[in-house]
């Protein structure tokens, strides 16, 4: 039963949170995977600061997980009545999707989806496991927040200790426990063996959208090029610092997630904010939710993050004359900049 709600969790909850950022307008003709995409960062963007406050204000495990849940519930709660009121049928939108679907959008499924199976059997050992998937497990067993050092189980008195400041600025680790304390996952399995798919798939998902706006919603050019991103990726291990291998066989990683999710997400946001020539409310709130999930994710991509979606929409808003696009991505960056002042400042 608990295998069946995270398989929900990881699918159906994100699209419906989705809604509340992707309009139908803006996601056709990949409105659910635009979805999906987006409310899976929406997920990890509303922990973060809940997360950090549960760190600085000893919140258990259990506090954070309720708050999480509440925020998740409210905006679940939100989006449903948003999507009755408008009569969006995201099913028909799915199943429509499906019948007009391309020889070169099923290889663009399959290839990604045999690599998830292959991630869901196989096993890669890291070595920054000591450190990330620790503060996971001592975090779902003691019901603490960085209380204890995962590398040695003391009392922590000095985050800069064993480099413990890099998960208190990106507590990526609380999204896990959280996962795994509600599922009943033990945090290994849940990293190496059922995230794994899940973030395969979203990657994949990511580019087909990058390729969408590329490509002015040309499904099968949108195709090719996220099989052309799989085969590059694929071939990738020369080195174990590539991009590609992040995504291949650490996707559980934020460093991965920041080069697999967020950066495909936020190009695809850029070319659709350079089409039309203007930033709405929503596309704010989309950005914010970027950044802030790219802030759980890792502290230095998400500084990389932020310097990208400044450049980009500098540039949009030189070439479309529109200083406004400038105004409006402000108040997105109000969370990387808690993350510098906690990471300068505090710890």
């Amino acid at each position: 039963m608990n295998y069946i709600l995270y398989l929900l969790f990881t699918t159906l909850l994100p699209v419906l949170l989705g809604s509340l950022l992707v309009p139908e307008e803006d996601g056709t003709p990949y409105l659910v995977i635009s979805r999906w995409c987006a409310g899976f960062t929406f997920m990890m963007a509303l922990i973060y600061l809940p997360a950090l406050a549960g760190i600085f204000f000893s919140w258990s495990l259990m506090q954070l997980t309720i708050i999480w849940f509440a925020l998740v519930g409210f905006l679940s709660a939100a989006a449903l009545i948003l999507l009755v009121k408008r009569r969006d049928n995201m099913a028909a939108s799915a199943f429509s999707m499906i019948r007009s679907g391309n020889f070169f959008e099923l290889a663009a499924f399959l290839l990604p989806a045999a690599h998830a199976v292959y991630t869901f059997f196989m096993m890669h050992v890291d070595d920054d496991d000591v450190a990330y998937v620790g503060a996971v497990t001592t975090a779902v067993d003691t019901n603490t927040l960085m209380k204890y050092d995962a590398v040695n189980g003391n009392l922590i008195t000095d985050f800069a200790r064993n480099e413990m400041n890099r998960l208190v600025t990106s507590p990526q680790f609380a999204f896990y426990a959280v996962i795994s304390k509600t599922f009943q996952i033990r945090p290994a399995v849940l990293c190496h063996t059922f995230l794994p798919p899940v973030l395969t798939m979203l990657f994949y998902a990511a580019f087909l959208l990058v390729g969408r706006e590329l490509y002015r919603d040309d499904r099968k050019k949108a195709a090719i090029f996220t099989i052309l991103v799989f085969l590059i990726n694929m071939s990738s291990y020369f080195s174990v610092y590539t991009a590609g291998t992040f995504l291949m066989i650490r996707s559980w990683q934020g460093k991965a997630q920041i080069t697999g999710l967020v950066f495909p997400l936020l190009f695809a946001f850029a070319l659709r904010v350079l089409r039309r020539g203007e930033m709405a409310a929503r596309d704010t709130m989309y950005l914010t939710v970027l950044l802030a999930a790219a802030c759980l994710m890792t502290s230095m991509g998400a500084v990389f993050v932020l310097m990208a979606a400044s450049l980009l929409l500098a540039l949009i808003a030189v070439i479309r004359k529109n200083a406004g696009i400038l105004l409006r991505a402000l108040p997105a960056c109000v969370i990387p900049a808690v993350m510098l002042a906690v990471y300068f400042f505090i710890v």
